[in-house]
């Protein structure tokens, strides 16, 4: 049903009716005119959606009263000089480009979903927007002037206002029992809204001299001009100080100290196994290694030089010795390495106490060998001839076994040589 006044007013009289134009159950479309004097300009109730577009609605108790209906939207129109511009109620309410000025208190709701879009809210002698236990959203609009809070919100399931002017109230938003989040908005002054009270989210104080805001409510940021262009500059939005505690930093794991290195043994420690040494074993034909320290490479003799007694590797290896559990059953071993050939001649070497290598041969004339006893075991080996002797010695008949080789040696290079 659609109900176009074409600019004519519906005026009350003094009969008995009270209501302008009332819509009930189903659909309607109300526009252009102008309604005076009524308990209900327009009275909508227990409608799916009406439209009222381009209506003036003044000199009412209610300029538009809504009750139980699913969509009503108001448009285009002027709400004045009414107890209460718009009062709703279990209802979903939307203005747009709509003037609620002058009245009582602007827009009134009880378990309602408010939208204002584009709208002014101005001079009204109370309240400019109340609304409890429902939900508001004001965008781009402008409550101004009205001579208690602009916009008051108890209870609300949400409340939003963005890019819209708060100014000249008595109080600018106030919040009870829930938060309103008002960020981006101008409130009359540069320097934000007043109220001394923090943004609840970045703490930032209200010490403006703008609109005063209550706690409970969201500022920060904030125009410092009409923002309902989309344009404008904003301030704020920079925490000054953090809305939670930071959580203390764990201190830091403790990072595994490096292994020690085992001790090593500096020299080979005896074993109850033979000690065998991969580079197959020490020579030692001077007789002066002591292997009784289990070492197979000799590197702990007790010589009075202190150097190794191990043959050079040029000379090849004559003999290899392995120290077997028990002193007594020293095995000697010979090998059929060549010897090396000096000038054309077959030479052996022999090694003095110092540990260095002496040739044999025609540069040292061996005639024979002399062994001796000592009164601790311990057996002498000498190789007499050339007008040189090398001495060897050693301990146990290990060392005897050897010296005879030795001998064996020397004279097996006279008759060579003979």
């Amino acid at each position: 049903m659609t109900i176009d006044g074409n600019g004519n007013s519906i005026d009350n009289t003094g009969g008995g009716a009270t209501t302008g134009v009332l819509v009930q159950g189903g659909n309607a479309v109300v526009r252009d005119l102008t309604a005076t004097g009524w308990q209900d300009g327009v009275r909508v109730v227990d409608a799916e959606g009406t439209t009222i577009e381009g209506a003036t609605l003044s000199g009412n108790q209610y300029g538009v009263n809504v009750q139980r209906t699913g969509s009503a939207s108001i448009s285009g129109g002027t709400l004045t000089g009414n107890d209460v511009g718009v009062v709703a109620e279990d209802s979903q309410v939307t203005l747009t480009d709509v003037d609620v000025t002058d009245n009582a208190i602007g827009l009134d709701g009880l378990y309602v979903a408010y939208t204002v879009q584009r709208s002014t809210v101005s001079n009204n002698d109370d309240h400019g927007i109340r609304v409890s236990s429902g939900s508001l959203t004001v965008e781009r609009s402008a409550v101004e002037n009205n001579g208690n809070t602009g916009i008051r919100v108890a209870s609300p399931d949400s409340a939003t206002v963005r890019y819209s002017i708060i100014s000249g109230n008595g109080a600018g938003v106030t919040a009870q029992g829930g938060q309103v989040d008002a960020r981006e908005n101008w409130w009359g002054a540069e320097n934000g809204p007043s109220g001394g009270v923090e943004d609840p989210a970045t703490g930032r104080l209200a010490d403006g001299d703008g609109d005063s805001v209550s706690q409970g409510v969201r500022f920060d940021p904030y125009y410092v001009t009409d923002p309902r262009t989309g344009s404008g500059e904003l301030v704020g939005d920079d925490p000054t100080e953090t809305p939670t505690s930071d959580p203390t930093e764990e201190p830091p794991t403790e990072e595994p100290t490096a292994e020690q290195p085992t001790e090593e043994p500096t020299v080979d420690q005896p074993t109850d196994e033979p000690a065998d040494d991969g580079d197959a074993g020490s020579d030692d034909p001077a007789g002066d290694g002591d292997d009784s320290a289990g070492g197979a490479d000799g590197g702990d003799d007790d010589d009075d030089t202190g150097e190794d007694t191990d043959t050079d590797d040029s000379a090849g290896d004559d003999t290899t010795t392995e120290a077997a559990e028990e002193p007594s059953e020293t095995t000697v071993e010979r090998t059929d390495e060549p010897t090396t050939a000096v000038d054309g001649q077959q030479s052996t070497t022999t090694t003095s106490e110092s540990g260095t290598d002496a040739p044999a041969g025609p540069s040292a004339p061996v005639n024979g060998t002399e062994t001796t006893d000592t009164d601790g075991g311990n057996q002498t080996a000498r190789v007499i001839g050339g007008g040189e002797t090398t001495t060897s010695s050693g301990f146990g008949p290990g060392f005897g076994v050897f010296a005879a080789l030795v001998a064996f040696g020397a004279s097996a290079l006279l008759l060579r040589r003979d």
